[in-house]
């Protein structure tokens, strides 16, 4: 994927790393893109060399391009809470493996951090009522949602354009009985 926002999102990390390089050597780090550039920093703005190591770059993500442009370019990924265990491991680390093998990396070197839904209470309807709240939380946004590639992978596809519909609709509170509710500890 050369154009589009794909390709913005790529150049902005490579320029937001340059400049970052910039800071911490204390000189400029040029970088020239498409969709940005930085060529020019003026001893007032530069703060280097500076004592610090560069932030760290994180992407979120759910699909395949995503996974591997932070394989290739960052320090790590923030995964959705809608991906499970099977997806992340099917799809979104080899992709981060891949990518970093195309910039000459160890896919164990980016940091790769999830957020699972998590219904928690002191008592089993307490949990069951976590449950609901969260499924409030559904995929319910318009397709193609990144999250409706992790409902196509499971065989739930339908279910995500019930979803949708029902939040055009503002039927909210139809979403928890409309979600799945196959996911568990065994990464379905």
């Amino acid at each position: 994927m050369d154009g589009g926002p794909w390709s913005r999102l790529r150049e902005y990390v490579q320029c937001l790393q340059a400049m970052f390089k910039s800071f911490t050597e204390g000189k400029p780090t040029p970088f020239e893109g498409k969709h940005y550039r930085f060529t020019l920093l003026p001893p007032f703005f530069n703060p280097g060399p500076i004592d610090y190591p560069a932030p760290p770059i994180y992407l979120a993500a759910v699909k395949h391009y995503m996974a591997s442009l932070g394989g290739e370019l960052c320090d790590g990924l923030r995964l959705h809470p809608i991906g499970t265990f099977a997806y992340t491991k099917a799809i979104v680390l080899p992709a981060i493996a891949a990518g970093a093998a195309k910039a000459g990396r160890n896919a164990a070197d980016v940091n790769v951090i999830g957020a699972p839904f998590l219904a928690t209470g002191a008592t089993e309807a307490d949990v069951v009522k976590a449950m609901g709240t969260l499924k409030q939380q559904s995929p319910s946004t318009p397709r193609p949602a990144p999250y409706h590639t992790v409902l196509r992978f499971h065989g739930w596809e339908d279910i995500g354009l019930q979803l949708h519909q029902l939040a055009r609709e503002g039927k909210w509170q139809e979403l928890p009985s409309s979600s799945p509710t196959r996911c568990s500890a065994n990464g379905r």
